[in-house]
């Protein structure tokens, strides 16, 4: 699941496009992201802001990693995710989303 962080001066679509692009080379129009809730997870004290979104795409796309973001990728179910070590409390982003 692409993630990062929102660069000064941007909205939350645009740095969703831009890091979506960064980490997958999908190209996403913000016209058709939904929006979803934001979670608070607290790290070693401090404080993140997960803001979820989400896309429904017409087809599989090509997945084109960037070797400075990713080495590999798969495509799972939202429960086989679990099982995979992701970024601080993403598997509650995915708990929440797909209702797991």
């Amino acid at each position: 699941m692409p993630a990062g962080k929102v660069d000064r001066g941007e909205d939350l679509e645009t740095a969703i496009v831009r890091e979506v692009f960064e980490e997958t080379g999908i190209h996403i129009d913000k016209a058709h992201l939904a929006r979803l809730q934001s979670l608070w997870v607290r790290n070693e004290g401090i404080d993140f802001e997960y803001h979820t979104f989400s896309i429904e795409l017409s087809t599989l796309p090509v997945i084109i990693l960037s070797a400075s973001e990713h080495q590999t990728y798969s495509w799972v179910t939202p429960s086989e995710s679990l099982n995979f070590d992701m970024v601080q409390d993403l598997d509650e982003c995915n708990r929440f989303f797909f209702k797991l």
